[in-house]
């Protein structure tokens, strides 16, 4: 049974520990935590630690708030390899000799050696991963008067992050070199990386309630944000004794084999703009507005504006439904609004160059074009409309919940093939529409609610149905994938 050699039952840990104190004019809170996750592979494990400082200091009508925390993770991946490892292996191989040892390797279909990894598991092997986040969290509040205020954040995060990986020479994965090869058996990986992130935003808001029914909101945001990060890695052959690893006693490096590294940057920034009302906690409408701009997109298309409107309805809350004591809580919502997305690389819409660094003319660097920009790239928008009713029973022991929505994504973002004489395969593009529509349904109960015991059991089933259609593709695409379909025919 190979599926069983490697797993077990994992039993964590997990520990906290807080601290408060201060005054009226000054608090403060310190927090550590420790918590042990033990994976299901034998051997690997996650160990995470983290403790925070938070300070708060009042003077008059100014709040001054920081943050403080920091962060460290070790991830070791077991020595038995991958689960998917053993689902391979099959279920006539043995797993020792007639001696008692283990067997090494199997031939598999076409010849093809399949490596035992228990055999891997008694060498000395690791995969471990570290890192550590450092975050700051600084904001000033100021109460101009009781319905205005003012508030100004800044957040810095840094990380850190480390790789170690070590097979030695007797690992399976080196099986198959030869004699020549024998001094470039064992390979350990190293990488390394950076990552910084700003965010900063000012807050001014209005809040201001009428008569004791009407309820207004008013607020406009200004937001920053700058994410810089790169990585190295590279790898170093030849560990004939798997005691002797540590990198430095490597006999070199693979033939034409260079540090491997990748490094991204980008800026944006957001301006918004929203307003709620509500009347009496019956009726809700809301609105908001914001205009975006984001490095990531071409420089004709870097901003774009988006926007949401609402409202709701407390059914329960009206005068009809005061006598009953069947439903605890009925509301009616809808919404609709265009949201903006930009999850995609950071130079996709630039052209950038790599510099030759394996060769020279003269003592000049050259340069080669490494990536085709599109100065016409611009943000992926959905437009989005929802509506939704929440009800619950019998003093929230039942409740339910159904949506009815709908998503059109324009602008869809995607990667286009491209002739090859332009020296590359293809290159990002806003290349159609999709349509998205759906049902969801909820419905919650509690079989056991005893506050007093602490005792609570609870069942909740969902449903949910979901339709996408591609609507429009660009002329482009659709001339790309005639063209392809034709040399299909032509082939066949």
């Amino acid at each position: 049974d190979w599926l069983a050699q490697p797993v077990r039952v994992g039993v964590g840990q997990r520990y906290n520990l807080n601290v408060t104190g201060g005054n009226n004019e000054f608090r403060w809170r310190a927090s550590l935590g420790y918590n042990n996750v033990a994976g299901a592979m034998k051997g690997s494990d996650r160990t995470n630690f983290n403790g925070a400082v938070s300070l708060q200091y009042t003077y008059k009508n100014l709040i001054f708030n920081n943050q403080t925390m920091i962060t460290t993770n070790k991830a070791q991946d077991s020595k038995y390899g991958t689960f998917s490892d053993y689902a391979k292996m099959q279920p006539y191989w043995r797993i020792y000799d007639d001696n008692g040892e283990l067997i090494k390797t199997y031939e598999g279909t076409n010849r093809y050696t399949v490596g035992n990894p228990l055999y891997n598991a008694t060498l000395n092997t690791y995969n471990i991963s570290k890192y550590t986040e450092i975050v700051n969290n600084f904001s000033i509040e100021w109460n101009i008067i009781d319905e205005l205020r003012l508030r100004g954040q800044i957040g810095i995060s840094k990380m850190f992050e480390t790789g170690d990986a070590f097979y030695p020479a007797d690992h399976t994965m080196f099986e198959d070199y030869g004699i020549a090869d024998a001094n470039k058996k064992g390979q350990y990986d190293y990488r390394d990386g950076e990552s910084l992130a700003v965010d900063g935003n000012i807050t001014l808001s209005w809040a201001k309630t009428v008569a004791d029914k009407h309820n207004f909101y008013v607020g406009a945001d200004a937001s920053i944000t700058n994410r810089d990060s790169h990585s190295y890695m590279f790898s170093a052959i030849g560990f004939p004794n798997e005691e002797l690893d540590f990198i430095g006693s490597s006999l070199g490096y693979a033939a034409g084999a260079k540090p491997i590294s990748s490094e991204s940057k980008s800026r944006s920034v957001g301006f918004t703009a929203n307003a709620n009302y509500s009347y009496d906690n019956r009726y809700f409408i809301d609105g908001s507005f914001r205009y975006d701009g984001s490095s990531l997109f071409g420089g004709n298309k870097r901003f774009a504006p988006f926007w949401s409107a609402g409202l709701g309805w407390n059914i329960h809350r009206e005068k009809f439904m005061a006598n009953q004591k069947v439903v605890s809580n009925l509301k009616l919502r809808a919404s609709l609004g265009e949201s903006g997305s930009q999850n995609f690389g950071a130079y996709q819409a630039l052209s950038t160059y790599e510099s030759y660094t394996g060769d020279k003319y003269g003592i000049w660097n050259g340069a080669y074009l490494l990536g085709h920009g599109n100065p016409n790239l611009t943000w992926q928008s959905v437009f989005q409309y929802n509506v939704g009713l929440d009800v619950s029973f019998i003093d929230g022991r039942i409740s339910a919940a159904v949506d009815v929505y709908q998503k059109n994504t324009t602008d869809l973002l995607s990667r286009r093939d491209i002739q090859a004489s332009t020296g590359f395969s293809s290159y990002t593009e806003n290349i159609g529409e999709i349509s998205n529509k759906g049902i969801e349904g909820m419905l919650s109960g509690y079989i056991i609610r005893n506050l007093e015991k602490e005792l609570i059991w609870s069942v909740t089933a969902k449903i949910a149905y979901n339709k996408n259609r591609i609507e429009k593709l660009s002329d482009a695409l659709k001339a790309d994938t005639e063209k392809a379909m034709q040399e299909d025919v032509e082939i066949n």
